[in-house]
């Protein structure tokens, strides 16, 4: 069906070039070829490509793994647990940055500076409380797509994968306690701005463009 469809609309581009405008029927036949067939492969391909990014947006990773600090994993594993101040960042395992600029991948994908070349695997339990950002616009769709995930509030046992809700790891304390009711309110702040916060800042931005009109933006700063 493919080969009729393309017949006919290469068949019918070439007579319209050769009779209305006067091509040469060789050339005109090639160019009609060409034009027909890469279009498709092209349409194909973005479809394919559309394909496989929604797909990755609602994947659920059989494997996560925290990223970390390299002179933290020993004190994790001591521990026995794995948290913090926020929620615990995690990434799909098949999407972790190794090799070339290693590190730098994995700040963009964690918006965490620093030292991100320590790994403690997730266990298999406690998958099921780790979240993908919300579909709400290009940044937490990105992160989506770059396979991050957070857990709620608390602490997770790497042995047995055991939840312990509200527990966090403060270091200047060295170890774990409960959160106090501001500590919650600072996670639930901090957990909004990373699903909501910077895509707000982008529509916020665009609208604010829209009204004032791009040939005014474009006189103010670029013009001169």
């Amino acid at each position: 069906m493919w080969g009729v469809r393309q017949g006919i609309e290469i068949g019918g581009d070439t007579t319209y070039d050769v009779l209305m405008n006067g091509h040469d029927p060789r050339m005109a036949l090639f160019y009609n070829t060409i034009g027909s067939i890469g279009g498709e492969a092209l349409g194909r391909g973005l479809i394919y490509a559309g394909r496989g990014f929604v797909k990755r947006l609602h994947v659920n990773p059989s494997a996560l793994v925290h990223l970390t600090k390299q002179e933290n994993v020993a004190a994790i594993k001591a521990s026995k647990k794995v948290g913090g101040a926020y929620s615990i960042f995690a990434l799909d395992q098949d999407l972790v940055p190794r090799g070339i600029m290693q590190n730098i991948r994995r700040n963009i994908k964690s918006f965490v500076l620093g030292d991100l070349s320590g790994e403690i695997q997730i266990p298999n339990k406690a998958l099921e409380l780790f979240k993908a950002p919300p579909i709400f616009g290009p940044v937490s769709i990105l992160r989506r797509y770059m396979g991050v995930r957070s857990s709620p509030l608390g602490s997770i046992n790497i042995l047995d994968g055991t939840f312990t809700p509200f527990e966090i790891f403060i270091k200047k304390e060295g170890g774990f306690r409960p959160a106090t009711q501001w500590e919650i309110f600072k996670y639930n702040s901090h957990q909004f701005v990373l699903d909501y916060g910077y895509d707000c800042g982008l529509y916020v931005g665009a609208g604010i463009a829209a009204w004032i009109g791009p040939s005014t933006i474009y006189n103010h700063y670029f013009a001169k």
